[in-house]
């Protein structure tokens, strides 16, 4: 997939923004695992900081190619939940949440 990016950064300056902003999210990772606090909560106030809010460091070009890193984003969580799951528990509980949707009625008598 080729991203469309402006020319407002030369490759070598965006590739180094980007490095810098996976190290500092390893490390603020790493960080609040050692003081027991969810790392989501570290990433998003890493966001704030560099983002739009306060000290403006992510380049329109970074800001350009958001919608792609969302949908790999969402690609990668929803293919962990999906790794997750455990095929026992979803027969024990299957049949209820297919009852709760309307809409799946016609899975439930494909099932039964």
């Amino acid at each position: 997939m080729k991203l469309a990016l402006d020319n407002s950064l030369p490759e070598p300056l965006f590739s180094l923004i980007v490095s810098a902003i996976i190290i500092l999210s390893i490390v603020i990772l790493s960080l609040f695992d050692r003081i027991n606090l969810p790392g989501l909560i570290g990433l998003v106030m890493l966001g704030v900081i560099l983002g739009l809010s306060l000290l403006n460091t992510i380049d329109s070009t970074l800001l350009s190619i958001s919608a792609e890193v969302r949908l790999l984003a969402l690609i990668v969580i929803l293919m962990r939940a999906g790794l997750g799951l455990n095929r026992r528990v979803i027969k024990k509980t299957g049949h209820v949440v297919l009852r709760l949707d309307p809409f799946s009625l016609p899975l439930l008598y494909l099932l039964t």
